[in-house]
């Protein structure tokens, strides 16, 4: 035996012994397939939550903007000291304004498809009528048309989406639009 040395037949004896005889192995498929299945299970109950968190964060964004515009309005009608009109379609859940420019040029007015914005099948629905729409006088108060006919100036318009709803409410006062409970 020409090369091997009692070092090395000592050193090869102690590898097996730390090791085990046989060779290293990775992990079996018993023992991947349970990784894996209990990955899924985690996936599975954990995917609803996202869906709704993700679902309740754009109803919120929606609610943020369109309370932007309605302040906008309400501070175009103060500056301008002239009313401004916003008008609402429930059934594209959109809304417009002639009186409010959106550019520098004056070419283009607020008109929103919140639908087509936020990529949602959004609801939009409120307790008043979406024509004439609100109607911010030269003062920022807001009058709206009431399904019975009357005007007031309170309001309710509610977004929803996969039902997950924020209502906003219109009231006069120091702030026009307030968020009110969210539904699930």
């Amino acid at each position: 035996m020409a090369g091997i040395t009692s070092t090395n037949v000592r050193c090869s004896r102690q590898s097996r012994q730390a090791f085990g005889n046989s060779p290293r192995r990775g992990f079996s498929i018993v023992e991947l397939s349970v990784v894996l299945v209990i990955v899924a299970i985690g996936v599975t109950l954990a995917l609803p939550r996202f869906t709704a968190s993700s679902t309740r964060r754009q109803v919120e964004l929606v609610a943020q903007t369109i309370q932007a515009d309605l302040e906008l309005a309400r501070r175009t009608a103060m500056n301008r000291g002239r009313p401004v009109t916003i008008q609402f379609d429930w059934t594209t859940a959109s809304y417009r304004s002639d009186d409010i420019f959106i550019d520098d040029n004056e070419d283009q007015t607020l008109d929103l498809n919140l639908g087509e914005s936020f990529g949602s099948d959004i609801d939009l629905s409120a307790n008043f009528q979406d024509q004439p729409g609100i109607l911010f006088n030269r003062d920022g108060t807001a009058t709206m048309t009431r399904q019975n006919g009357q005007t007031s100036r309170k309001g309710d318009i509610t977004v929803s989406i996969d039902g997950i709803r924020v209502h906003l409410q219109l009231r006069p006062g120091v702030s026009l639009v307030t968020t009110r409970g969210r539904n699930e």
